[in-house]
């Protein structure tokens, strides 16, 4: 009963969707195996104590006439009810509001990484004053549009941009800011829901590197190649 809830491809910044997910944003309606199957023996065990205290379905036992079986009764049907009803509780304050809290986290993460894409491309595209409408913009958050677009035999836009960004403070400005933006949707994320990855908090450090040295202004010829390998 886990509702698994992939946020995006976003460790190794590879096509939304594919791949490994930046971890699993998980809820789980059982914590664990030991709990699932204590709220499913309790259920059972609940309902088949009543069908034989009450002779449900016709169901006729002998033992229930001794004067042992009503205190037996009262006792475990009263435990089960307890654990039953615990359990319902858990599910209307405990899960339900994490599970919408994690719904809310996740379609924010997509919305801002589909935007992070937008604005990375669009200061490329400017940068090199080729046309940024909405809808090339749009197209080109497709890693395979994006890719065919910069990679065009003969034109040579991809590396029409390493010229224009390499030593344009200006343009390696914007990408810093929408770095650390998106780096902090990151972090916020992290911060509110469980996830455990290693790749991730790997990932997170070398970005911070990156944005540290970015906001330092110093930029290295191989920190410059690396950071323009990640957007690629």
């Amino acid at each position: 009963c886990d509702i698994i809830l992939g946020v995006c491809e976003m460790c190794k910044m590879r096509q939304f969707g594919r791949y490994k997910p930046l971890g699993i944003i998980e809820v789980s309606l059982f914590k664990n195996n030991v709990l699932a199957v204590a709220v499913i023996i309790a259920f059972f065990s609940f309902v088949t104590i009543n069908i034989l205290h009450f002779h449900l379905f016709r169901v006729d036992c002998s033992f229930t006439k001794y004067g042992w079986w009503n205190d037996f009764y009262n006792l475990i049907n009263n435990i089960l009810i307890g654990l039953l009803i615990s359990y319902v509780i858990y599910l209307l304050v405990g899960y339900l509001p994490e599970r919408k809290k994690i719904d809310l986290i996740r379609s924010n993460l997509i919305k801002q990484y589909l935007e992070f894409k937008k604005s990375i491309i669009s200061i490329l595209l400017r940068s090199v004053k080729l046309r940024d409408s909405d809808s090339l913009v749009k197209d080109l958050c497709d890693m395979q549009k994006f890719k065919k677009y910069f990679n065009e035999r003969g034109k040579d836009k991809w590396y029409m941009i390493l010229n224009a960004v390499d030593g344009n403070s200006a343009v390696i400005k914007e990408i810093m800011i929408e770095l650390a933006v998106f780096r902090n949707e990151l972090l916020f994320v992290l911060n509110n829901v469980s996830i455990d990855d290693t790749e991730v908090f790997s990932f997170l450090k070398r970005f911070s590197v990156i944005i540290y040295r970015l906001e330092r202004d110093d930029l290295e010829s191989s920190d410059f190649k690396s950071l323009m390998r990640f957007i690629w």
